[in-house]
């Protein structure tokens, strides 16, 4: 019964950060309000997996992608309430390149 919780859960919080995205593509604030919506669910999903795994390799797996996709939950939202509160910031060359080093460093983590 918990999952089929989960499953409306996740899909009910896409599903919001969907309809923030089709109500405009190109603003910043919807773009990060849908990744944010995407890797929480990821992370709802990944640590439910992570609680359930009856192998302890997977067990290990999904324990360190919760680990990922709270941290990437985390800086998007980080991201998103930055924008939110100034509408006319502008995500620069400079931030995206410290978003996707952290991103490889983050998923670099997985193999240790």
């Amino acid at each position: 019964m918990f999952i089929f919780y989960l499953i409306i859960i996740s899909f009910l919080n896409l599903l919001l950060g969907f309809l923030a995205l089709t109500r405009n593509r190109k603003d910043p604030t919807n773009i990060t309000f849908f990744a944010s919506t995407i890797f929480l669910s990821s992370w709802i999903i990944i640590n439910y997996l992570a609680d359930h795994a009856t192998d302890s390799s997977l067990n290990l797996l999904f324990t360190k992608l919760t680990m990922v996709f709270a941290f990437l939950a985390v800086s998007v939202f980080y991201i998103f309430s930055k924008i939110f509160m100034n509408s006319n910031i502008k995500i620069n060359l400079h931030t995206k390149i410290i978003s996707i080093i952290t991103f490889i460093i983050v998923l670099l983590s997985l193999i240790t």
